[in-house]
């Protein structure tokens, strides 16, 4: 399934919106081969299994009533071969996998 993104719109706002759950974040990245998390993307095309929908009945009533998240959080991470890593403001690096 196709989604573009909105204005102002972050990668975990993407997988929210898409997949109702940031569990399938580094899917969502790896799939639509991002090397970075800390963008805003807007009018970007993602790709998405919609078999992977946690709830059906919420990812139809926020997309037929044009219900966008905007979490605002800007984080700056990196793709890395074993996850994602991000660093915190005081230089700490923290590893998702």
């Amino acid at each position: 399934m196709l989604y573009e993104s909105k204005e102002g719109q972050n990668i975990y706002d993407v997988c929210l919106q898409t997949y109702g759950i940031l569990d399938y974040l580094l899917k969502l990245i790896t799939e639509n081969n991002l090397d970075s998390i800390g963008t805003q993307f807007k009018h970007k095309i993602f790709t998405f299994d919609e078999d992977l929908i946690v709830d059906y009945a919420l990812f139809n009533k926020i997309t037929s009533e044009k219900i966008n998240y905007l979490t605002g959080m800007q984080l700056q991470g990196l793709l890395t071969d074993s996850g994602i890593q991000i660093q915190t403001d005081d230089g700490q690096d923290i590893f998702i996998d």
